[in-house]
């Protein structure tokens, strides 16, 4: 049956759940369900089930304003305990807390890269098609700010913190990164779990890089073009 827009937050949350279903039927496959949770198929499909879960969550609280120990509880009383997913209090609101991170990094980040691109445009620089430092690193270096590695840095941060969410929670870069912004210390070593991806963390690396984009903003270089 095909999707339709929904109309209603019990649409969207029975398309929700339409998908997680959808999921949880390809990991009890033979094929899958006989695999190691370290495989990267069980990784990778558990982590998409861990999303949708956290989706769910939310949604459902939104939908019946309940609070956070309610909306755990709700969500206990569904969840298929087969399916591989912790389903404690604690890992309910992991759910939750996730989706909200990431989406909150993400999505930021993805803005804040196509501002990189379009102020490299709009200075006739050609933008690099091979990542993001590729352009941040042209960017700083041709403008005249005080510090350039710290803002590179700034830029770099939450674009590794991205990164991270890409690699199923591992840094994995021939390059280590470390770096301390407003007291907040963040460090990436290769093919390792960095321990800095709580909401501190992001929101002092979105706000830096933020901070760094508004310096760039305000240089002569960028003013030139933006008139």
């Amino acid at each position: 049956m095909p999707y339709t827009a929904p109309s209603t937050l019990d649409d969207l949350i029975s398309m929700i759940a339409r998908l997680s279903d959808r999921v949880g039927a390809k990991r009890a496959r033979a094929s899958v369900a006989s695999l190691p949770m370290t495989d990267a198929r069980q990784i990778g499909l558990r982590g998409m089930q861990e999303i949708l879960a956290g989706f769910a969550i939310t949604l459902g609280a939104i939908r019946h304003a309940r609070t956070a120990k309610q909306a755990t509880d709700a969500f206990l009383d569904v969840a298929p305990h087969d399916s591989g997913v912790p389903v404690d209090a604690a890992g309910a609101k992991s759910f939750a807390e996730m989706v909200w991170r990431w989406s909150l990094l993400t999505m930021l980040h993805f803005k804040l890269d196509s501002t990189l691109h379009d102020i490299l445009v709009g200075m006739n620089k050609l933008p690099g098609k091979t990542g993001f430092y590729t352009n941040a690193k042209a960017l700083t270096d041709t403008v005249s700010i005080l510090d350039k590695k710290k803002s590179l840095d700034a830029l770099m941060t939450s674009a590794y913190m991205r990164n991270v969410f890409h690699n199923n929670g591992t840094h994995k870069s021939r390059y280590a990164f470390s770096v301390t912004l407003d007291a907040v210390s963040y460090d990436f070593q290769n093919g390792k779990q960095p321990q800095c991806l709580s909401w501190e963390h992001i929101c002092t690396a979105l706000e830096k890089a933020l901070d760094a984009v508004d310096e760039i903003l305000a240089t002569p270089e960028v003013i030139r073009f933006a008139s």
